[in-house]
């Protein structure tokens, strides 16, 4: 009876890595493409290809004379394979990344092994502990019972605490031992000892595998202040001389989001200046609202502006990392840890500006890309009140749809519209000013700091009047990521750059 209890904990275990194991792959895979709906399917499917393969291998095994003697070696094999994760993951990653298909290539190394490993455990052990016809149904639908509360378990736990306190090379890890750790429990109980060395050899396989990927790293010999997982994916600190300069940089999923002179605490990124110094317009203690505060630095602008500033953070490691390593908790903000689709429905206070700055470099939370995002946006403004949002894409060209499709809906919503743009830039950053009744021709250089009197003329207002129509965004259609991600893959190179510090190789599509 107590060998059989084991199984059914390895039934709960194998739901609770299958679905903790499709989490952790979104966040390695993060890191390199980005996680938005391309990336969710290409991880989706991919393990579901791999367990409906594994169901169907794992039922021909159950049939097989000695099917135990797979279970065992199936089993080890999972504990080896989780342990080599990081060291796989690293080297997939890295050389797959400037390939047109190398999500998909990736998510198939992956995240199918695994998953194909994870379906024959289902099929082998039920027809291991059935003794009988009659029961095998019973057993069957005690272990997909238990499997499925396992992956429950897994998807909350890993979703709202593992990934905060623990990295996820030591999750893998911890998976790999305990799968390891019960069946060579098992096998002993069942009277057969010999196993404890299989055992023993397959955990010191795990633990070089685990080894071998932390030496790995892309973060050797960097000045690191933080590294860390939340929510949003991998948050990393560094810290960088250049030219005789001080750079403190933060990346989320190996892309800048904010750049800033540590001593000043004033930013490196134009926009950043370019919407404060639009932003002057407003006298002191008029009320801002930050939605998404990377580092911070939009928030310490209007600070020093003299603005009273509520900011909306999802996650609360960048709160957490702002405030300790970019200055934040050095000035006064009232700030708010909450989804910002969610703040805006609930909130009735009202902004003098308002300041959406929410894409993390190659993704954006469709929702909040809406007319009626926008319009609840614009409801919580003053009479004389300001929408500012930065967006990152091209003007013209094929992969302009979102840029444009985020023009048209915001023409929809209010005519007294501005686009900001980088003329040296023709796929960089933007600024969209969506103003009710204020001259904002009016900035009150005074109040500025040098960054932005210099940068106030950087961005020039473009004439959307001859840009193209496209789709408008609403709740019924999402859609901004699809076009995010369309644009996302025409900058593949620079991309590439950002993410591994590399010169990008000439490489063809396989």
């Amino acid at each position: 009876m107590r060998t059989r209890s084991l199984f059914y904990i390895l039934a709960a275990l194998e739901g609770f890595i299958a679905l903790s194991y499709e989490i952790i792959c979104t966040r390695l895979i993060a890191t390199y493409f980005g996680i938005n709906l391309t990336g969710w399917a290409a991880i989706l499917g991919t393990a579901m290809s791999g367990l409906a393969l594994g169901y169907y291998t794992g039922g021909i095994l159950s049939k097989k004379e000695k099917f135990y003697n797979a279970l065992w070696v199936i089993l080890y094999l999972l504990s080896c394979f989780l342990g080599f994760l990081p060291m796989i993951s690293f080297q997939t990653l890295e050389y797959f990344f400037s390939y047109g298909i190398g999500l998909f290539l990736s998510s198939f190394i992956l995240v199918f092994p695994i998953c194909f490993i994870l379906g024959n455990i289902g099929p082998l052990t039920i027809q291991l502990l059935a003794t009988d016809y009659e029961k095998s149904g019973k057993l069957s639908g005690l272990f997909f019972t238990l499997s499925s509360l396992g992956g429950i378990i897994g998807c909350f736990s890993m979703a709202f605490f593992l990934l905060e306190i623990m990295e996820i090379n030591q999750i893998l890890l911890s998976f790999s031992l305990l799968i390891n750790f019960i069946i060579t429990l098992y096998l002993i109980l069942s009277g057969m000892p010999k196993y404890l060395l299989a055992g023993i050899f397959t955990g010191l396989i795990a633990l070089g595998g685990y080894n071998a990927g932390k030496n790995l790293s892309y973060l050797k010999d960097r000045t690191i202040l933080h590294n860390s997982n939340g929510i949003m994916g991998q948050l990393i600190v560094e810290d960088k001389l250049e030219k005789f300069r001080k750079n403190r940089i933060m990346y989320s999923d190996r892309l800048p989001q904010s750049w800033i002179n540590p001593f000043t605490k004033i930013s490196y990124y134009n926009y950043v200046h370019k919407i404060s110094a639009l932003s002057s317009v407003y006298p002191e203690n008029s009320n801002a609202l930050v939605m998404g505060i990377g580092g911070g630095s939009s928030i310490i602008e209007y600070l020093r502006l003299g603005f009273r500033v509520d900011a909306v953070e999802l996650d609360k490691n960048i709160i957490q990392v702002a405030n300790e390593f970019f200055g934040l908790k050095e000035f006064s903000v009232n700030m708010i840890n909450d989804d910002a689709r969610h703040y805006i429905n609930t909130c009735n206070k009202k902004y003098n500006v308002i300041l959406l700055d929410i894409i993390t470099g190659e993704s954006v939370p469709s929702y909040l890309f809406t007319m009626e995002s926008f319009e609840k946006m614009v409801s919580l403004l003053e009479e004389d009140g300001t929408l500012f949002i930065h967006f990152f894409g091209a003007v013209s060209g094929d992969k302009s749809e979102g840029l444009l499709s985020l023009i048209a809906t915001l023409k929809k919503i209010n005519s007294n519209f501005a686009l900001f743009v980088e003329p040296s830039i023709a796929d960089g950053m933007k600024i969209f000013r969506l103003s009710k009744k204020k001259n904002m021709e009016d900035q009150d250089v005074k109040r500025m700091n040098v960054c932005c009197r210099k940068y106030l003329h950087q961005f020039l207002k473009a004439d959307t009047t001859r840009m193209g129509y496209s789709q408008l965004l609403t709740d019924d259609k999402p859609i901004m990521d699809i076009y995010y991600q369309k644009m996302r893959s025409g900058l593949n190179g620079r991309f590439y750059t950002w993410k591994t510090g590399k010169v990008e190789q000439q490489k063809t599509n396989p």
